[in-house]
């Protein structure tokens, strides 16, 4: 039986990743769950230096102050705004002309070849969600339209808070 585990420890490791995403955890607990588990097989099989384990938690933290690994969910999140919020649809809507290969998205390349081109488009897109904002209706913001609309949408925002005092 050692024997056949020793030779088989790779398919053995897949299989075993694969029945746990069949029972339904998450892929990164199941990683880690297999990783554990079959370098505990290795250790008692002899495949492995207990040593292993003692350098694991130098290398988690590692892993969490790696900047580079960071920028992940930053430009995830970044991409959920965006989304959510509908600016990336709104420009791609008021700017047809950025879609270069007209596959119906922006790319990031288009994305940075219409803000060159157009420094004033998220101002142009605030002016259209957020007609309020453009005081003088000029169709442009300035930053002091800017600042005066910020200010009067927060204190709306405090108001509507329940028990929530005037002035913070």
């Amino acid at each position: 039986m050692t024997a056949f585990l020793i030779a088989n420890m790779a398919p053995l490791m897949f299989a075993a990743l694969v029945f746990f995403l069949l029972l339904g955890y998450p892929v990164a607990f199941a990683l880690a769950a297999n990783g554990i588990v079959f370098g505990l097989i290795g250790i008692e099989l002899g495949l492995l230096s207990p040593s292993l384990f003692g350098a694991l938690p130098e290398r988690l933290w590692g892993i969490m102050t790696n900047d580079t690994l960071l920028a992940i969910p930053f430009f995830t999140f970044m991409g959920l705004i965006l989304e959510r919020s509908g600016m990336a649809e709104d420009l791609l809507k008021n700017n047809p002309e950025a879609d270069t290969n007209k596959d119906g998205t922006l790319s990031p390349d288009e994305m940075r070849a219409l803000m060159k081109g157009n420094p004033g488009a998220m101002r142009q897109l605030f002016v259209q969600k957020h007609p309020e904002a453009d005081a003088n209706k000029d169709g442009q913001v300035s930053d002091e339209e800017m600042k005066t609309y910020r200010e009067k949408t927060r204190e709306q925002h405090r108001a509507n808070r329940p028990g929530a005092p005037a002035n913070p």
